[in-house]
């Protein structure tokens, strides 16, 4: 008697922020609940009912909740009891035992000692050590769980057979296969293109965390591996991390509700303190970004900062101590404490309550390897380390590091320039050194490191975004410098952390033409065959910057080739952030400010067109301002500087 769901409703809104349930995604529920309910009555009397949801504390512990308001156990212990709304759809047939065989599974200890040699070598075998054998995936297995870890966090029992589909805002949903009636059986079929349920369950929060957001920051271990760890060791605050930022790609999920999670379990007092917790906090460091709350992540980032110098991250023995030597665990301790030190600088860049914390601290670990044999489970190269690139130069032959050194090394670039043009007073000898730097790094940049789309159409996310940080650098180098209006933008007050403007100059025609090569540069990122959703989540700030650029030139500008050239610019910087706005709260924030001045500035040039009907320039109009003053003496007329947009065109 299996009941059959017409679908009577359009697309629930995917290009939609709102978090609120679709009318579709409503209707599956309410499928789902009448499937649940039908399956209860159905047991028989002497069978034992299952509690749906778990509240947060039980369920980031991992342990059985009685689903009570509050439960039991929040109650006996006085504690604070939440429960997520859950927006499960309607549950499919369960995934046959039969199909295991797809799912490798890699077990790990619970109480792993990194002193105990044969626990050392067994970790090895698991996560791909020197002896292992090495093969590129063939294919993604299904989350599979484990009795140990809490289901509720980590649900696939409602998956059933879906395919990913990409909105052309970039946001992630998953093809809802849906139920009808044929022979007494539940079989599946398609539904419209258009008709779209975003899975909105853990799975499919972490499913959107590794299509999205993963290939950008890869610190955490890779899928199988990670939930093999999730399966053996108490975890639950880093479950919920990946939820947390899985949560801005999914429409309909709530990340509110998530972040509380999330922070009530790394506040546990019994939490350890180790490299996944580190992860956890950096993770909800970006996400407190992203959802455009900065003076948290900055609270957030600090704090993380402190635990992983407390614990000797930032040292090389501390990846073979707790990871092994020449294993997968080992290259994921050292990718987090490098992930540290990137966040680092980026949130100095971008985050005006945040200051650097890292340039003056010493490390030796190595160096990341190639994210293509870390996300196989491949162990092949040896890693390498900074004295081996700073060495590099003056080999015979070209030595190419991985992207992720190029990532670290930008991020060196940043801590010269934000020390630089924040200095009190200026140090003319300092500026130089951080533009010389800034040279350095694209001219000994390999040839295969200039091209960030490979054969197969695929862009290295974390060689896109090293040179994503080279370019911001150079608009928060020169645009202080530069005749480039701060006036005009002011309005423009998230990501834009430029500080003292106005620094005098006497090349300020060659510091604005080298922030507009800068904005030029990242409306070349924006253009990359990529959705803008898969790249880091700080891209929309560097796109800040460059719409800011890009306003400020265009206050000057006014022959018609030129405005065309700067307003369609404009444009696409205007239009990135209206796509990001879909995915994060801070694109949102930001494309308002933008616009808002972009407004501003039409409606004054619009004026000023109307006033002088000819394609007057400004510096004609100011050259016959100075012309009228009298001079003094035998001083010559001012002349104002010839300006070619030329560069605003690529020339």
């Amino acid at each position: 008697m299996g009941a059959e769901v017409t679908d009577q409703f359009t697309s629930p809104g995917i290009w939609s922020a709102d978090l609120t349930p679709s009318p579709r995604s409503d209707a599956i529920s309410s499928a789902g609940k009448h499937h649940a309910e039908r399956q209860t009555l159905d047991s028989g009397p002497g069978s034992r009912s299952a509690v749906s949801v778990a509240c947060t504390g039980c369920r980031s512990r991992h342990l059985k909740c009685d689903g009570q308001r509050p439960c039991s156990r929040c109650s006996s212990e006085a504690i604070d009891c939440s429960y997520i709304k859950s927006r499960r759809g309607w549950k499919g047939p369960r995934i046959k035992s039969g199909n295991a065989g797809f799912m490798p599974s890699i077990s790990m200890s619970s109480k792993f000692d990194s002193n105990n040699p044969q626990e050392v070598k067994h970790l090895n075998r698991q996560y791909g050590g020197s002896g292992a054998t090495c093969s590129a995936p063939t294919h993604t297995p299904l989350l599979s769980l484990s009795p140990q870890i809490d289901t509720s966090v980590l649900d696939t029992s409602n998956v059933t057979t879906e395919t990913l589909a990409m909105s052309p805002d970039g946001r992630f949903s998953l093809d809802f296969i849906g139920p009808t009636q044929s022979h007494g059986q539940i079989v599946l079929q398609p539904p419209p293109p258009a008709q779209l349920l975003m899975d909105t369950t853990s799975h499919g929060l972490v499913n959107a965390f590794y299509t999205f957001f993963y290939a950008a920051h890869p610190f955490v271990l890779p899928r199988s591996q990670l939930l093999d760890l999730l399966r053996s060791q108490d975890k639950g605050h880093l479950e919920l991390a990946l939820q947390f930022i899985g949560s801005f790609y999914v429409v309909g999920a709530n990340s509110e509700e998530l972040r509380y999670a999330l922070q009530h379990s790394l506040s546990r007092v019994n939490v350890s303190k180790d490299a996944f917790y580190v992860q956890s906090m950096l993770l909800l460091a970006i996400g407190l970004h992203m959802a455009d709350h900065e003076p948290e992540s900055a609270n957030v980032m600090y704090a993380a900062i402190d635990v992983a110098l407390n614990i000797g991250m930032n040292r090389r023995h501390f990846g073979t101590t707790n990871g092994g030597v020449g294993t997968l665990l080992e290259e994921c301790l050292r990718r987090t404490w490098w992930e540290v030190y990137v966040c680092d600088g980026m949130f100095a860049g971008v985050n005006p309550v945040y200051n650097l914390r890292l340039k003056e601290v010493s490390t030796d670990v190595p160096l990341p390897i190639e994210d293509n044999e870390y996300f196989q489970g491949c162990i092949l190269s040896e890693a390498k380390t900074f004295d081996d690139y700073e060495e590099s130069v003056f080999e015979t032959d070209e030595i190419v590091f991985s992207s992720g050194t190029y990532r670290i090394d930008a991020i060196r670039v940043v801590q010269q320039v934000l020390t630089a043009t924040r200095a009190n007073p200026i140090d003319q000898n300092a500026l130089d050194m951080a533009d010389t730097h800034l040279a350095n790094w694209a001219l000994h940049l390999p040839d295969c490191k200039k091209k960030i789309i490979n054969r197969e159409a695929m862009v290295d996310e974390v060689l896109f975004e090293a040179h994503m940080i080279i370019a911001a650098c150079s608009i928060l180098l020169h645009r202080p410098r530069s005749d480039l209006s701060h006036e005009d933008v002011r309005e423009v007050k998230t990501c834009v952390n430029t500080g003292p403007m106005g620094i005098a100059s006497n090349y300020t025609d060659m510091h604005t033409a080298k922030a507009m090569r800068a904005a030029m540069d990242i409306c070349v990122l924006i253009k990359m065959p990529c959705p803008l959703a898969k790249h880091s989540p700080f891209f929309t700030c560097a796109i800040t910057m460059a719409a800011v650029c890009y306003l400020s030139y265009w206050s000057f500008i006014a022959t018609e080739e030129g405005d065309n050239l700067i307003k369609e610019h404009i444009r696409l910087n205007i239009g990135s952030l209206k796509t990001l706005a879909g995915v994060m709260p801070i694109a949102k924030t930001v494309l308002g400010q933008v616009k808002g001045v972009a407004q501003e500035l039409f409606q004054s040039r619009k004026a000023l067109k109307n006033l002088y009907f000819g394609a007057v320039t400004r510096e004609e109009i100011l050259q016959g301002m100075i012309e009228e003053v009298p001079h003094s003496g035998s001083m010559p007329a001012m002349t104002l500087p010839s300006w070619d947009v030329g560069f605003a065109n690529g020339s």
